[in-house]
């Protein structure tokens, strides 16, 4: 099934220039291991799906097997549905078969070492205004590799910005292990907004995150 990716462009750039993301305005596809991956489909093909980050529809094509997808909702409303399997139950099934890689026992230097992959969680709409340029920054520092799939990952970081007066932002990190256990933390940070970070704090709070911690903690 190919759908038109010219037109769902389009619509994106309208929402984009509109400065405002609804929330139908966007395909969610969810994962056996009950993640969910929200984007723009490409493709639908008998053994993976092709997807376009919904916040950045010019970047790469991102591929997820099939089999690990129990369903995808589109922007409009219809849904098409794959594994029947529940989540528990794979879980179960996972945790049986010897393919699937073990409880994490590794130690925190190995997890973070330079090099390692890393999947960048946001836990909230507020938060994922920053998304964007949080990954953009941790590119361009190059420690880690950034993926799209928990799955893939090293170390997972969940970002987080908080609302404050005044249009200001509050921005932390937390690093988890790929069986969801808290490794540390860092401070919160904070950016105002100015005409010195062209009026985007959301941004300058993000690049803030990454040069004042994770440059300084981790070289």
């Amino acid at each position: 099934m190919k759908l038109d990716f010219r037109i769902r462009l389009l619509f994106a750039f309208s929402l984009s220039a509109a400065s405002t993301f609804p929330a139908m305005a966007q395909d969610t596809l969810t994962l056996l291991n009950g993640s969910r991956i929200v984007g723009l489909v490409i493709e639908v093909l008998p053994t993976e799906i092709k997807y376009k980050r919904f916040d950045n529809p010019e970047g790469p094509l991102y591929t997820v097997v099939k089999g690990e997808v129990i369903r995808i909702i589109y922007s409009n409303g219809t849904l098409d549905e794959f594994a029947k399997q529940p989540i528990q139950q794979q879980q179960k099934a996972d945790l049986a078969s010897p393919s699937i890689r073990p409880p994490e026992n590794r130690t925190f230097k190995e997890i973070t070492a330079r090099g390692n992959s890393v999947y960048v969680e946001i836990p909230d709409p507020s938060s994922r205004a920053g998304e964007r340029y949080f990954i953009e920054a941790l590119q361009e520092w190059d420690y880690w590799k950034v993926v799209s799939n928990l799955e893939e990952a090293d170390l997972i970081i969940v970002f987080n910005i908080d609302k404050e007066i005044m249009l200001d932002k509050s921005a932390s990190v937390i690093l988890k292990d790929r069986d969801d256990k808290k490794l540390c933390a860092s401070r919160s940070y904070r950016s105002s907004t100015s005409a010195f970070n062209g009026y985007n704090a959301f941004r300058a709070v993000a690049l803030k995150v990454v040069r004042r911690y994770f440059e300084e903690e981790f070289h």
